[in-house]
């Protein structure tokens, strides 16, 4: 898969390490999509050639500066969907809790709060977060 533009760089398929993502490379690898994508190009997090420091997800890379705020904004856009208000989370309250990366100790604090959160829209508050920071 290239881009469009003259320069046609490749696009690079990052997943995790997981049971997802070991599924996300088998359809990657199936026809049509593995002729429009090389499979050198899909990369897994804990299957690098290089040292990645034990990160086996994506959200494994996110600062922890920015995590609260993430997760924040995150549980606000999904309190319009939910009844109730947004749970908040303390600085602190991620790094301290138990788990074995970053979206499993969020799940765990949220839990607490008897609050809960998915991926997709936590991808999309890291992507909204990101251009906000671009800008």
């Amino acid at each position: 898969m290239r881009g469009r533009d003259a320069e046609k760089p490749p696009v690079v398929v990052l997943v995790d390490s997981d049971t997802a993502g070991d599924e996300a490379v088998k359809v990657l690898k199936r026809k049509p999509l593995s002729g429009m994508l090389a499979s050198d190009l899909v990369l897994q997090l804990g299957k690098a050639p290089h040292e990645v420091g034990g990160v086996s997800e994506i959200e494994d890379l996110i600062p922890w500066i920015w995590l609260r705020r993430l997760q924040n904004a995150c549980l606000q856009d999904l309190a319009m969907y939910r009844a109730g208000s947004a749970a908040k989370v303390k600085a602190g309250e991620i790094e301290a809790a138990e788990g074995t990366g970053v979206f499993d100790r969020l799940i765990a604090v949220l839990a607490a709060k008897d609050a809960k959160i998915e991926k997709l829209p936590f991808a999309r508050a890291i992507v909204r977060i990101c251009e906000e920071r671009a800008d």
